[in-house]
């Protein structure tokens, strides 16, 4: 199969059955072909990559429970240090229990906070890793010699942000090149179809301050 490019959006058609005759002689074409693909959404409704940071995201939320749970005991150890008065063996020995169990607090937080990191850093790169290979064969099955990152989001006139990353890209325009929805159906297959519906997002509530909204200690 080839992809066509020139008109409407990209889809794979036939090639011509072998010894057919063209009913025009056409020369041979010159230059690279070229397509382009929307990498974020790709990854806004690649069903597998966002089960997988779902998962991720739940099990920090129960950690985020747990910080709050910790928390309000530290609390409630440092109002009991006016149980005793301040300078008596009972009060050096509570303050030290506190400051113990604190340091111990933090260090569990930022042990779980750069394990939740990696494990985010790890979901990224193999659902990366495994779009670029199937873009490779994609483009290669297809004679395609470049495929460019795009944003089909318009931009906001309104929106500073979104100007400005308007402005940045590095595709203006394009006409019938854009194979992301073919690549995202392979992605996808073999995946629950009804997790993703046609022209919906799935994108699981992450914070932009941390990875899957775990909250910095």
């Amino acid at each position: 199969t080839l992809v066509c490019l020139s008109s409407g959006n990209a889809q794979e058609v036939a090639r011509p059955a072998a010894g057919s005759v063209p009913k025009a002689a056409a020369s041979a074409p010159s230059g690279t072909n070229v397509a382009v693909i929307d990498i974020a959404h790709i990854f806004k409704n690649h069903v597998r990559f966002n089960s997988q940071m779902t998962a991720l995201e739940s099990e920090a939320q129960v950690f985020q429970g747990w910080m709050q749970g910790r928390e309000k005991e530290l609390q409630d150890m440092k109002e009991h240090l006016k149980d005793f008065k301040a300078g008596t063996p009972d009060f050096q020995k509570a303050e030290e229990k506190l400051a113990n169990e604190g340091t111990q607090y933090q260090l569990e937080v930022r042990r779980r906070q750069q394990e939740v990191f990696q494990r985010e850093a790890g979901i990224y790169y193999d659902s990366y890793a495994e779009l670029e290979k199937t873009v490779a064969l994609f483009a290669q099955r297809n004679s395609i010699g470049i495929v460019l990152k795009f944003n089909r989001d318009p931009i906001k006139r309104d929106d500073r942000n979104s100007v400005m990353q308007g402005l940045a890209r590095p595709v203006v325009y394009h006409r019938g090149l854009d194979i992301s929805h073919l690549i995202l159906s392979e992605l996808n297959k073999g995946q629950p179809a009804a997790t993703v519906a046609p022209g919906n997002s799935v994108q699981p509530n992450r914070s932009a301050k941390g990875p899957v909204g775990t909250k910095k200690g």
